[in-house]
């Protein structure tokens, strides 16, 4: 597969994403709503017609998370792709829109951002000639000040960056439950009512296939690839 644009999923698994965050306060609901984030989030990538590779932890080579991180991105190029658009499970409130936005920009810009209203970024569009290792593992992975060297990164090489719109992503009980509260979104109502209900909220495929986004549906959408 020789495209111009892929987009990269890196995500931890549902039960490693359930061990190291908790969203909601009954645990045995927790890998549950990784699970619906998880799926949403691959959903909104394969409805824009752009290839997309998953990254889970169970299959990601490093030690840390920049060296995981940046091994699947190398991955990815080695395919020929030369735009790669790396996305997570923590934004839902990310659209196709956005990511058909980022493929459009990255065909006249290096670099492609999404920040998080946290510091840090729900979305990272990278052309390969904008790619530098060395410098790609010294930016503040996990902190929130990644936005700034982010700056720091573009200045050294001379790049310009285009800045997508900031969104809040989810790390905590606080942040799902602002999701959930302030969000007219289908996938928040239903974890609204699947968390303060009784209601049993419906399998992950069932939702994205079924209710969420069904006006972008194409059965004619790439295969999601493993790496």
């Amino acid at each position: 597969m020789n495209q111009e644009t892929a987009i990269l999923f890196f995500s931890r698994t549902a039960q490693d994403e359930a061990n190291a965050k908790v969203l909601v306060k009954k645990t045995d609901k927790n890998k549950r709503v990784a699970e619906h984030l998880i799926n949403h989030s691959l959903f909104i990538a394969k409805q824009t017609g752009i290839p997309v590779y998953t990254s889970k932890s169970n299959e990601q080579i490093g030690k840390s998370f920049k060296e995981k991180l940046a091994n699947a991105l190398e991955l990815v190029y080695k395919k020929g792709v030369k735009q790669v658009i790396i996305i997570g499970n923590d934004c839902p409130s990310l659209t196709t829109k956005d990511l058909l936005k980022t493929k459009t920009q990255l065909e006249k810009n290096e670099l492609v951002l999404g920040p998080s209203k946290d510091g840090g970024v729900y979305l990272i569009g990278i052309n390969q000639s904008a790619y530098k290792r060395k410098d790609f593992l010294k930016l503040n992975w996990l902190q929130s000040s990644l936005q700034n060297s982010w700056r720091e990164y573009a200045l050294r090489h001379n790049q310009i960056v285009l800045w997508l719109k900031a969104l809040s992503d989810i790390d905590s009980i606080i942040d799902f439950e602002l999701f959930v509260k302030s969000s007219y979104s289908k996938l928040a109502i239903l974890l609204k009512q699947f968390i303060y209900s009784k209601l049993n909220l419906p399998t992950p495929s069932f939702i994205a296939n079924s209710i969420l986004l069904s006006r972008f549906h194409s059965d004619k959408s790439p295969p999601v690839i493993s790496l």
